[in-house]
């Protein structure tokens, strides 16, 4: 009952349904299209030539590099010294490369993730260099194979998942401030105490409000990104523990800022302190690893940041483990805080 209740307000206020989803929608797609635009344009492809002989490459692979680079399709970087996280394509020139294409056995290695393949180009520009080197396009053979990277995802794949705990996070914390806020300047809390309605009730009411709405929003925004983008994942049943947990970890701050709004007015200010800084530093929008160490480890203390981690590694790694320590942290941190928040939010006072 308590849960209903709090949907139907839900649903109710033109402005609730504007946050919980159009707003996380325009997000999807605006910082998805822009990036993803810049992104796609060209795909940025690591090598790695093997084929050399007292620090010399062969004539052929240095011609297959070449032809390559000229590809208005692809941006071609040396796998030395890159960062291993951020790649999803390797092209692997074997050692003796120049040698096996001579005997008409060449094979070329190309390695990728799941976000985009190449494979029709690199086919194409073989088929011109087999061309030139035999006559026919059968000496080189493209090899594919799983690249298997942790970390490695293209812009909309990492943003997916950090739009869903925004989403998330922004309900569970505004929400809780706007209704306890409203609900104490009209003295509804302490109407309550008079009822059989017991504290737990109304907190677990809560919770079930908060996580139906993160599942709607869930669906909807896994939906836009495989129609505009193509996104695809094959989402592990660990995802719902880690949404759930989500749901879980910030109507407890919400509650305990709640106690320090004075007004209605103040409630939107308050929860943007909180909010807006782990929406930027919790792994949102970029990798925690491009940030300075300092604030690394601030992002750590952020439930956030393991909302995010652990819907990727659920949604597109597989990495279960990952996965469910994110998951304890955030049960952890939630119940640790709707403890707190009950035992400061006292309804006869209200």
């Amino acid at each position: 009952m308590v849960a209903t209740g709090h949907i139907r307000g839900w649903y109710r206020n033109r402005n609730n349904i504007f946050w919980t989803l159009a707003f996380p929608i325009i997000m999807m797609v605006l910082f998805g299209g822009i990036f993803g635009f810049f992104q796609g344009s060209r795909t940025e492809v690591f090598i790695q030539n093997e084929d050399v002989t007292g620090g010399i490459p062969s004539d052929l692979s240095v011609r297959l590099v070449s032809l390559i680079e000229s590809s208005d399709l692809v941006t071609l970087r040396t796998l030395e010294g890159a960062d291993q996280t951020a790649i999803s394509h390797i092209i692997l020139i074997p050692s003796g490369f120049e040698e096996d294409v001579k005997r008409g056995r060449g094979i070329l290695t190309l390695k990728e993730t799941g976000s985009g393949s190449i494979g029709e180009t690199l086919i194409f520009i073989l088929d011109t260099l087999n061309i030139e080197v035999s006559g026919t396009p059968r000496s080189i053979t493209l090899r594919e194979e799983a690249l298997d990277s942790r970390g490695s995802l293209n812009f909309v794949e990492f943003l997916m998942p950090g739009i869903i705990g925004i989403t998330i996070m922004t309900g569970g914390v505004f929400g809780a401030i706007h209704t306890n806020t409203k609900y104490r300047a009209n003295h509804v809390l302490r109407k309550l105490a008079t009822t059989p309605l017991r504290k737990s009730e109304w907190i677990g009411g809560m919770m079930i409000y908060q996580l139906v709405l993160s599942l709607i929003a869930t669906v909807i925004i896994i939906s836009v990104a495989f129609i505009i983008f193509g996104l695809t994942l094959v989402p592990h049943v660990v995802a719902i523990l880690v949404l759930i947990s989500g749901a879980l970890a910030f109507p407890g701050i919400g509650m305990l800022l709640a106690k320090f709004v004075p007004d209605e007015e103040s409630a939107e200010a308050t929860g943007n302190v909180v909010t807006f800084p782990m929406m930027f530093l919790s792994g949102t929008f970029f990798p925690l690893d491009v940030m300075p160490q300092s604030l690394q480890v601030v992002a750590k203390f952020f439930p956030l940041t393991y909302l995010n981690e652990g819907l990727r590694a659920a949604f597109f790694f597989g990495d279960i483990e990952t996965a469910l320590f994110d998951a304890a942290v955030l049960v952890i941190f939630g119940v640790t805080l709707l403890v707190i928040g009950s035992l400061v939010t006292s309804w006869r006072e209200e």
